[in-house]
């Protein structure tokens, strides 16, 4: 049978195969654009109503959200415990897969947004999104960087182009590990834009003169260095010194006490016109004592002597 020939991009071929190359095109497209579009796999839950729980006889541990329902396992109850905190420390609410029900990539988000900051003693390897492609290894296909591989997808080709979409989407910068070589939990992360935060360095008191908690800090060194003291009796307990880093929109804090580590997020904040210190306190308790979070606002006072050595701080606008 005779076949009509025209040109396309140069090249003459029949009006049949053209038909089957742009019918191919069509399908590829519109195949392309639902995976693409399609919403992603994640499941909410409230960081605020988890915990940790046995399970089975071999010495397990799972994080349960709500009560009941499973969220993640454990080999043991230090990895569950490190994950409880990570997902604290950022605030996580939503558990995300590709590929289920037998997941090849995972990931944690904050609202709709990726975790951000840096918690201390995270285990880390860092790449860069726009250097990420999907290539073919002998058979398995890869999400690369340059010549080093970040996370293998075996056979799932779509799988792999769907979770470059996702990494590039959030502008993860970091995969973390919780547990390697064999991780029981892996997340990803974004380091914060380090914004111009006001210098806090000075002497603040808490405004609550009755507090349990925080009642004064010290902060130095262009806000990279705090001190804290706790409510006791007769006199307030000094916790020490400990780093202070910017948190893109807050300042972030850590102490370690033993029985309770502590994250710190501070702000300058206007309450009814007028400027104060705000501390956000997540307390990690390893005892049996539930885990808490606590505000505090603090007012500056004038030094007369140095933080080192003052007993009684003069507070502004008194005498």
């Amino acid at each position: 049978m005779k076949s009509s020939l025209l040109n396309f991009n140069g090249r003459s071929m029949s009006s049949t195969l053209v038909r089957c190359y742009t019918l191919t095109l069509i399908v590829f497209s519109i195949l392309l654009s639902s995976f693409s579009l399609k919403a992603e796999d994640c499941i909410r839950f409230n960081p605020n109503d988890i915990e940790i729980v046995p399970f089975g006889t071999s010495g397990q541990y799972r994080i349960i959200a709500g009560g009941n329902h499973a969220m993640f396992l454990f080999p043991n109850y230090a990895e569950a415990r490190q994950a409880y905190n990570t997902i604290k420390f950022y605030g996580i609410n939503q558990s995300c897969y590709v590929g289920r029900p037998h997941p090849s990539f995972r990931y944690l988000l904050v609202g709709n947004n990726s975790p951000m900051g840096k918690m201390p003693g995270e285990d880390c390897i860092s790449f860069n999104p726009r250097n990420l492609k999907v290539v073919c290894i002998k058979g398995s296909w890869k999400i690369v960087e340059g010549s080093h591989w970040v996370f293998d997808f075996g056979k799932l080709e779509g799988e792999a182009r769907e979770s470059l979409r996702i990494i590039q989407k959030y502008g993860f910068t970091q995969s973390c590990y919780i547990g390697r070589p064999n991780p029981s939990l892996s997340y990803l992360r974004k380091e914060k834009t380090v914004s111009s935060l006001p210098n806090l360095d000075g002497y603040w008191v808490n405004e609550d003169k009755n507090t349990r908690g925080i009642t004064k800090v010290t902060i130095s060194s262009n806000t990279t260095s705090m001190k804290a003291w706790g409510s006791c009796h007769p006199t307030d307990c000094e916790w020490g010194s400990t780093s202070v880093s910017n948190g893109g929109t807050r300042y972030v804090a850590n102490y370690d006490q033993g029985f309770v580590r502590r994250n710190i997020f501070m702000k300058m904040v206007t309450v009814n016109g007028v400027k104060k210190l705000r501390l956000l306190v997540y307390s990690y308790y390893r005892d049996n004592r539930p885990d808490r979070k606590d505000v505090y606002y603090f007012v500056p006072v004038k030094l007369q002597l140095q933080p080192a050595i003052i007993t009684q701080p003069f507070i502004l606008g008194k005498k």
